[in-house]
Order: structure tokens, then C-alpha cells, then sequence
């Protein structure tokens, strides 16, 4: 098994005796808690299905009412095979998940505002002391999405995991493929080799969507490029890049999920009304009569929470007519 299972953090998924743990990208919701971006972990016991996922060798293409009660109803899973609904491995060691959402996306800027959206989505890995290599707007099955590639530190040991998705927002809801992989025992050999072919000036560079700076977190480099991939063949970000390539065009999406209205933009805060003007002219009483309460600082959590408590799924989509 690969080494994803065993050093990821947080639960989820036992897979031939090891652990695979999930790791969040944006666009999920927002949880009841307030955390953002807890992707579904595997393991947690689905709802009820509502459409019944034959049974399937590694290889065929499934195309039925719904895969893992998401809206997509098909994605060619050559090479992968089931553990559980809506999670696949491979033999190369990546983990490939689907899920659907019905909350508010908790993107930071609406796919058309890409500056904005690439900046958050940078600071948000950032913050959970990861690195996003790359952010690009597309679209799945004519639906318009956005690609991301992620790094993210391992927790036990040296190394780092690879997350790549496709995250499809809506107004009130929105479905993600994910692919990740994780470095084995040997870590930095990638990092290395290119280092000393551009030298240590050139490797490291500014980050292309912090305006000439760093966001912290994972440092961004020369070597995460995808000009290296065909050097480095067996690398977890070369395979999560290639699979996701190869996996994207072979997606469609159900009718009903597609005609839904864009996601807008995230949400502003609700603002306090102030207190009514007295009537006949009088004097405006106090909003808060007494002692006025410290404020409470709005922080807003990142794109890619770490150890928080896993969103559980919103499985079976079809029944929330109203998402």
C-alpha cells in the first residue's frame, strides 16, 4: 500500500490495514463549527443510497444515475479500484475521491475574479502550512471549475503529500474530484536534482500570485513545475498531475447539477442594524444597554484546515431539491 495511507493525518479510510486520511482543498462549505474546507473523509458510513452502484472491475467506465450519490454520474476509473463508495486507489499509490457539498461554497472570490481567487486560495494553504503550486480556471464537463495543485507537509515524517482537484461551485452547493499522493521513504530527490541543474538563485522564486512575495507555509519553487515531470516519472506530483489530467475529460455531470446557478461570490457578512432613531425626535436610546461587550474578532479559517473535525458528507444530492 502506499505510503499515503499510513502518513497523512487525521482519520479516515482503513485500506488493506493502513489508514487513508483526507485532506481538504477548497471550495467544500462551510461546517456547522465554522470551520471551512473540511473535505469528506473516507470511512464515515454514507446515507441511504439512491441510485445502486453496480458492482465494477478495475478499468471499466461507470455511468449510471450517480457515482457515490454526487451529482456525477460518470469517470472512467481504469486502473483504479473501489475501497469504499466514492474513494478508489491505485497500484501507483494515489487516492482518488469524489464528493458533493450542499453548502455555500467557501471559495474566496467567484471563478471569473481570478486574482482574487488565486491570492486566497495561496494565503488559505499558506495557513496550514502548505503551498499551492498552482490554481487554474476551467471546466468539467462544461461546467466551470477551478483546478488547483496542492502541497502539503507530511506529519509524521519528511515528505509531502499532493493533493490535485477540480472543485465545481454553485450558488448553494458544489461537487469536487480529488486526486492525492503522497512521497514515500525517500523525500527531496525531486527538489534536489533541480536545484542543481538551475542553482539555488534560481530555484526558489517569488510566489506568481502574491505580487512578487512568499505566503509562508511550503516555499514556492522551480521544481514543482510541470516542465520536471518527465524527469521524475514516479513522483506524486507528476502521477497526481498526469491522473487528473487524464481523469478530467472522462467526467460528466448530471443535468440537473449543470443547470444550476453560478456561485456568485462568498457571501458578505451581515451587518448589525444600529439602533432606531426615537420617535417625535427624542433621544436614540443605547444599542446595548449596560456594559458594552468586547468585540470578537471575525477571523476567516483557511481553504485547507489541518487537523480539524472532518465535514461529513452531504451525500444524496438528489433530495435536497432546493440546493
Amino acid at each position: 500500500m502506499t505510503a499515503l495511507a499510513q502518513e497523512l493525518p487525521a482519520d479516515g479510510l482503513v485500506v488493506d490495514g493502513l489508514m487513508v486520511a483526507p485532506i481538504a482543498v477548497a471550495g467544500g462549505g462551510s461546517a456547522p463549527d465554522g470551520t471551512k474546507d473540511a473535505l469528506v473523509t473516507a470511512g464515515h458510513p454514507p446515507a441511504p443510497a439512491l441510485a445502486t452502484t453496480p458492482p465494477h472491475r478495475p478499468g471499466m467506465m461507470i455511468s449510471m444515475t450517480s457515482i457515490a450519490q454526487t451529482p456525477i454520474t460518470g469517470l472512467d476509473l481504469t486502473g483504479f479500484t473501489e475501497r469504499e463508495p466514492g474513494l478508489w486507489t491505485d497500484a501507483a499509490g494515489l487516492v482518488l475521491s469524489v464528493h458533493f457539498f450542499p453548502l455555500v461554497p467557501d471559495l474566496p472570490a467567484p471563478l471569473h475574479e481570478q486574482e482574487r481567487l488565486r491570492y486566497g486560495s495561496a494565503q488559505g494553504a499558506a495557513g496550514s502550512g502548505g503551498g499551492l503550486i498552482e490554481a487554474v480556471v476551467g471546466s468539467v464537463d462544461g461546467v466551470p471549475a477551478l483546478r488547483q495543485l496542492i502541497k502539503m507537509p507530511l506529519q509524521s515524517r519528511q515528505g509531502q503529500a499532493f493533493i490535485g482537484s477540480w472543485t465545481l461551485p454553485k450558488d448553494r452547493c458544489s461537487t469536487v474530484v480529488k486526486v492525492q499522493a503522497a512521497e514515500g521513504a525517500t523525500t527531496g530527490l525531486r527538489e534536489a536534482m533541480v536545484m542543481s541543474q538551475v542553482g539555488p538563485a534560481a530555484y526558489f522564486q517569488p510566489h506568481p500570485y502574491a505580487g512578487g512575495g512568499q505566503f509562508g507555509g511550503l516555499p514556492y519553487h522551480v521544481a514543482d513545475l510541470e516542465q520536471w515531470d518527465p524527469q521524475f516519472p514516479d513522483h506524486p506530483l507528476t502521477l497526481v498531475r498526469a491522473a487528473l489530467r487524464r481523469i478530467t475529460p472522462t467526467v460528466t455531470l448530471h443535468d440537473q447539477f449543470k443547470t444550476l446557478p453560478p456561485f456568485p461570490g462568498p457571501t458578505p457578512p451581515q451587518a448589525h442594524p444600529g439602533p432606531s432613531p426615537a420617535p417625535y425626535g427624542g433621544p436614540v436610546p443605547p444599542a446595548h444597554p449596560g456594559p458594552t461587550p468586547a468585540p470578537h474578532p471575525v477571523s476567516s479559517p483557511p481553504p485547507h484546515p489541518g487537523p480539524s473535525a472532518p465535514l461529513t458528507p452531504g451525500r444524496g444530492w438528489f433530495r435536497r431539491r432546493g440546493v
